[in-house]
């Protein structure tokens, strides 16, 4: 079943994640999926049971990455059970898409916050090389097998895929963020080799997959208590604010 807002496919499949006993926000991603007309996406359970929240989430997302390669579908659209879509996604959906899959990309990011500028790339879309708060994004087919082709001697990635970002917001987005730019010698090696000193990793580093984002954010996180930092989260507002853009390469 394909992925529509209204009567335009956005992807082949779709994902959104969620633990077991956070029936609150499995209540509230359905409404706003709903909201914007949004059909097609299902559930997947969380992973419980790791050595950290960030951790669970990495591996319930390498069990849906091996999930969508069995498919043999394209594009999956993964979205996280806090995730809200601004109302113009749904109201300029068509010039949104056109400009997305008029791109050549691997991951596209929906929302988030970049630490570094984002690089334009043409069509309303631009390259990224720091993202983190994401919530929602599309991953294309080659990405998500070559993941789990290099992760797949842990069977699932548990908090050694992410230990060594401890000091640097270590979770999915910031792995998949360091895979994309430089595969998993990155993910590894992404202190001892300074990346998060560099002004701008596009520089520097000849990524190994695309990854863009569209001119604004199309989607934020709501206000909720997460059960990753055990904590009251106050970002919606917050990651809505325009993207640092570089004005040389407009």
């Amino acid at each position: 079943m394909s992925i529509l807002i209204g009567d335009l496919k956005i992807a082949d499949i779709g994902r959104y994640i969620n633990l077991d006993r956070r029936v609150d926000r499995n209540k509230k991603i359905l409404d706003e999926l709903d909201s914007k007309k949004i059909t097609g996406i299902k559930r997947k359970s969380a992973h419980t049971g790791m050595h950290c929240g960030r951790s669970s989430i990495i591996a319930t997302t390498f069990q849906l990455y091996q999930e969508f390669l069995k498919t043999g579908k394209d594009t999956m659209i993964v979205l996280e059970d806090d995730c809200k879509f601004i109302d113009r996604l749904y109201i300029e959906r068509n010039k949104i898409f056109t400009d997305i899959y008029n791109s050549s990309w691997d991951l596209f990011w929906l929302g988030c916050h970049h630490r570094r500028p984002i690089r334009s790339r043409g069509n309303n879309c631009f390259q990224v090389s720091s993202p983190v708060y994401c919530q929602s994004y599309i991953i294309k087919r080659d990405l998500a097998l070559s993941f789990v082709k290099d992760y797949n001697d842990y069977n699932e990635c548990n908090e050694r895929d992410v230990s060594i970002l401890d000091t640097s917001n270590a979770g999915l987005d910031e792995l998949l963020c360091l895979y994309v730019n430089g595969g998993k010698d990155l993910v590894t090696n992404a202190l001892s080799n300074g990346y998060y000193k560099l002004e701008q990793p596009l520089d520097i580093y000849k990524p190994k997959f695309i990854a863009l984002c569209y001119k604004e954010p199309l989607s934020t996180q709501y206000n909720s208590r997460s059960d990753t930092t055990d904590t009251d989260t106050n970002l919606e507002d917050w990651l809505l604010t325009p993207y640092p853009i570089e004005t040389s390469n407009i």
